[in-house]
This record gives C-alpha cells, structure tokens and sequence, in this order.
C-alpha cells in the first residue's frame, strides 16, 4: 500500500479542482490479479475530498484496484469524482458499476468493470446539486432517490424525490417518471429519502424526514412502493425513533421461496446531545412478512429497540449510526457511534431480536467504522474500517448456529491510502 502522502494521493486531492486530471503516474508494481469477470463486490474509498472505487471477488479479494480514481481519465469521464460517492443498494441487471456522486456534484457514472471505461454520465440536477442517495432498477430502468434542499432548488423547479432515468437520461420538468413525496412528510419538514430495499415483497424506501436545514426532525418513516409500478402501498411509521436512514431486507430467509424481513436503524439528530435526546430517539426496528393489504393506516414496526437498551458491554449507551447488516431475520449488524471527545471506539454489535442478547463483533476508532456487507454463500462478512493508520477492509467469518463472527486476516484493497467507506455487491 502507498504512503498517504504518496503523489498520487495528492493527485487525486488536487483533481477535485481539475475535473480533467490525468491519472496517477505512480502505479503500483504488477501483481498478479484474478480475473476481471470475477470481480463481483465494489468498494468506495475516500476521505471525503477524493474518491477512489476498486472491484473485489466474492471473497472479497481485490480483483480491479482502484479502478477509477478522483484523478484518473477513464475514456467517457466528463466529470471528475468528488469525496462524496456512494454505491447503488442493488445490483444493475446490465451487470454495469453504478456510482452516486451526491453532494454538490449530483452525479451518476455507469463504468465498464471489463474496460473501466465510463459508459454513462448524468448530472440528475443539472441547475442545483440535488444530492442523489440511492438507485434502485425497475423493469430494467434505474430510479435515484434524492435528498434535496429545497433552499437550493430554484423556484420554479418542482420538488422531485424519486426520478425514472430511463437510458440514464432525464426525463421532462412535468414528467409523471418525477415523483414528489411531499405528502408523506409533516408541516415544516421534507421527506429527504435516503435508501431502497427490497423485502416483504415491496421496494422500500427510507425517509430520514427532517427540516430543510436539518435543525428537526420528524418521527421516523418508511415507504412501501409496488416493485413494478413504484406506487406507495404501504408506510411503516417508526415512531418515536426519528432520522431513519438505512434499511436493508434479510441476507438469509428461512426458505427460498419466503420473503425476506426488513431492517431499519434510525440515528436520532444529530444536533441533539448523543447521550440526550439524539439516543432518546435512536434505536434498531424489525419488519416481518407478510404484509396487511395495502392500506392508508400506517404499519408498525414487528420489534423496535431504543439505542439506550442496547446495554453492550462497556458501551455507555451511545446512539446508532447509519451502518446496518442483517444476516436473517433474527440477527443483525449495527454500529453503535463512538465519541471523539472521550476516545469512546464505535462498535459493531450483533443484535439478536429472539434473545435480546447484544455481543460486540469489533471496535474501532470513532466514526471510522463503514459499510458491512454480508456474504451468505461465502459464509463471510466485510466491514469498512476507516482507521487513518491502517485503512482497511476487515473480514469475519458468518459461523452457523447462532455463534458469533470471528476475525480473519484483513484485506487492502486500493494502492491510494484513502480509508473505505461502502461495500456493495455490484453483480
């Protein structure tokens, strides 16, 4: 791995000024890589000035190091990538890489992970950064959820939630492939979804439902959309757990054909005391199939869990964040934030809802613990760990029987130094 402070660390850093930078002259020695059509994980690194995305095999051995870079000019790149890039929650079904560049750039690039070459790029708000959050693919078609501001959407643009890219290309100002979700949140605040998910048979999407300048917010809430039509048919009020952003449907089911349940984990605002009113309104839900037909009464959640019950060892009831796994519907992932004041560490936690018990899976410095990606078939997970000495993907062992995760050797997956941040299945 190169020195953070390596030139083509500092490239990338000043790429963000130069959108049309050259790649990195630095490269690493030849290695010996598995083969391109292995690749099947993506992993985002950043340190939220840069960015850089390499590919991993289905072990989580890296495959495409940095395959695209804040400063690199793969053919087809007409914007550089900024330090705020996320993955889709789903693959795409053309087995494309799909990346969201959120805020300000409000951009979504669709690369070759054969060639590494750009096959698509969209500004989704090309007058006002619209902050993209997430995609999701109906019948083909991908659709962004974004969070916007409204203090910064002119005034005669309508307030659009999600958007029908079909081709990756916009669709008209009054096109009914613009969806407003006003309507599903309270006076004063904006329904700012986050993330999809795909359980108890509809596309769900999160809604961290705050006020525009992020000063307040509302109860948490759900949206249950039809996976072919992308109406609402169902919300999942969350109540009194507030900012609500990430929900993921169960890694395992206890047969084939059954639905899988969903997760939520909702965080609490963050401009309240963390261990006040912040972890007064964070805590973990659960949503078990099936589901009542379709209805204007809210549902309720199957289990919810207040941050403050979550009595890990040592732990000092801190809020949650917004890293979430669930390995069936019994058990999941979840980090518990650490405090920078104190050197309190975040802490991955095994949640198992039957038991109530709460075992702690690994530590790390606070605020450095990312993505966790379940690996069912492969019987392993992958945490991002953002540690700024020793960047790194850890990886555990998923062990049958209720016991818990054990730490294997960990992998390095980028040559830039910058720490990981997201993991996703990409294909």
């Amino acid at each position: 791995m190169k020195h953070p402070t390596s030139p083509c660390l500092l490239g990338l850093t000043l790429a963000l000024g130069a959108p049309l930078a050259p790649a990195c002259d630095d490269e690493p020695a030849s290695r010996s890589l598995p083969p391109r059509e292995s690749c099947r994980l993506a992993a985002v690194f950043s340190d939220y000035r840069s960015t850089a995305v390499s590919l991993l095999t289905a072990t989580g051995e890296p495959c495409a190091p940095d395959l695209v870079t804040s400063g690199s000019r793969p053919p087809g790149l007409l914007t550089a990538l900024s330090g705020d890039v996320v993955l889709p929650s789903e693959p795409a079904p053309d087995g494309a890489l799909y990346l969201i560049d959120r805020y300000p750039n409000a951009v979504i690039t669709a690369v070759d992970p054969a060639t590494s070459a750009v096959t698509a790029q969209l500004a989704v708000s090309p007058d006002y950064p619209g902050n993209p959050q997430d995609l999701a693919f109906v019948a083909g078609t991908p659709v962004a959820a974004l969070l916007e501001r409204p203090a910064e959407r002119p005034a005669a643009t309508p307030a659009t939630d999600l958007i029908l890219l079909a081709g990756l290309a916009l669709p008209a100002p009054d096109s009914p492939a613009r969806i407003d979700l006003s309507a599903y949140a309270d006076p004063g605040l904006d329904p700012m979804p986050t993330r999809f998910s795909r359980a108890t048979g509809r596309l769900w999407l999160g809604l961290t439902h705050l006020a525009p300048d992020f000063s307040a917010a509302g109860p948490g809430r759900a949206l249950g959309l039809d996976p072919t039509t992308l109406a609402v048919t169902h919300t999942l009020d969350l109540a009194p757990l507030q900012n609500c952003g990430t929900l993921v449907a169960s890694a395992t089911t206890p047969s084939p054909d059954a639905e899988p349940g969903l997760w939520i984990v909702c965080s609490g605002l963050f401009r309240n005391s963390p261990t006040g009113p912040q972890r007064a309104y964070s805590g973990l839900a659960f949503l078990a199939p099936p589901l009542p037909p379709a209805s204007p009464t809210p549902l309720s959640p199957t289990w919810s869990l207040p941050a403050a019950d979550l009595h890990a060892p040592s732990h000092e009831g801190r809020p949650l964040g917004f890293t979430l796994a669930a390995l069936d519907d019994d058990r999941a992932l979840v980090v518990a934030l650490g405090d920078l004041a104190t050197a309190l560490p975040d802490r991955l936690l095994l949640v198992t809802r039957s038991t109530s018990e709460i075992s702690v899976v690994a530590e790390g410095g606070a605020f450095e613990l990312g993505a966790v990606l379940p690996l069912p078939s492969e019987r392993l997970i992958l945490l991002a760990d953002a540690d700024p000495r020793a960047p790194k993907i850890r990886r555990f062992t998923w062990p049958d029987g209720g016991a818990d995760p054990r730490e294997l050797d960990p992998i390095v997956a980028s040559d830039t130094g910058l720490p990981p941040r997201h993991l996703a299945i990409f294909r």
